[in-house]
């Protein structure tokens, strides 16, 4: 009995889709399924000294643990006549999605247009920080107040 070239080409291209689709199905079920690792960007405004800075910033989540969520944010500030100013600060998150109140002081809550978000601070290196966030430890606005100026990082996506 002969098997026909068709028949066999047919049987290899079977085994090669059944093996892509196995090899996508387990590098999915390995890949990053976490919803908390996200790198969100942040449009930044600041004045210092009576020099007003603009410009970018992100925050990015950094895990290390099973009982927490760290996030440190990097913020990069230009002027008009070329100085720049860089900033880098981060936020530690509970597994409830709340921020560590060893650390922070929960403030109260406030509205952003129909969503509510929960007010906490920190003072910390000469430096007040208030940290608007959503759900899911989303940092919709921060504002760092400091003895020569402020800062203000909002969140763009």
């Amino acid at each position: 009995m002969e098997i026909d070239d068709r028949v066999f080409v047919a049987a290899f291209v079977v085994i090669l889709v059944v093996g892509a689709l196995s090899v996508f199905l387990v590098m999915t079920a390995i890949g990053n399924d976490d919803p908390y690792d996200v790198v969100r960007h942040y449009e930044v405004d600041a004045v210092f000294d009576g020099v007003t800075y603009s410009g970018t910033g992100i925050s990015e989540y950094t895990p290390e643990s099973d009982s927490y969520r760290t996030y440190s944010f990097n913020l990069m500030m230009g002027s008009a006549s070329g100085d720049e100013r860089n900033m880098s600060f981060g936020i530690i998150f509970m597994t409830d999605d709340t921020p560590d109140s060893s650390i922070f002081t929960f403030e109260g809550m406030e509205m952003d247009g129909e969503r509510e978000l929960s007010v906490w601070s920190v003072s910390y290196s000469g430096a007040h920080y208030t940290y608007l966030i959503g759900d899911m430890c989303t940092v919709q606005k921060v504002t760092i107040e400091t003895q020569s100026g402020t800062v203000t990082a909002s969140l763009t996506d």
